[in-house]
């Protein structure tokens, strides 16, 4: 009987340290950027908590619309399409910016390790884990991927325009 006595006044000792402020444990979980995504927060109320959590998840959605190559709407897909087009720097956000800046350095003092403008070569990887079997791509194709690197990068665009 006893255990039984503990355990029913476990609820009651967790109640009243909520009661008297202590933090308590929350937890979420979202899909974001296509990977699961939780936060763990420890918080005086549900209220913070879940305003904290929706902060984190709002970044990530603003994130998401800066920099996402799959949406073709995104920040940076709409500045490589308006850039190729003219071959002019166009404008972007300063956050686009400071994160295209430290990519940039990034490759500087990697030697060319961490590359971001890689996505001619991505998008034939995507193409082919789309299909049935691994393809072969003829040697022209394989080229021009890898041509296109760097298409869209700053490279020789110091004048790039944050807004």
């Amino acid at each position: 009987m006893r255990p039984m006595i503990v355990f029913l006044s476990l609820p009651v000792l967790f109640a009243s340290l909520a009661a008297a402020g202590e933090p308590q444990r929350y937890e979420y979980l979202e899909e974001k950027m296509a990977v699961p995504v939780r936060l763990v927060f420890y918080a005086e109320s549900p209220e913070e908590a879940d305003a904290a959590q929706e902060a984190v998840y709002r970044r990530f959605d603003e994130l998401n619309r800066m920099m996402s190559d799959y949406d073709p709407e995104s920040e940076i897909v709409r500045a490589c399409r308006e850039s190729g087009a003219t071959g002019e720097a166009v404008e972007i956000s300063s956050s686009l910016y400071d994160v295209l800046s430290l990519a940039r350095e990034m490759n500087r003092q990697t030697g060319g390790a961490f590359d971001i403008s890689v996505s001619p070569i991505v998008k034939l990887w995507r193409r082919s884990r789309a299909l049935p079997a691994p393809p072969f791509f003829p040697p022209d194709v394989r080229a021009a991927a890898v041509s296109r690197r760097g298409s869209c990068s700053q490279k020789g665009r110091g004048s790039s325009s944050k807004q």
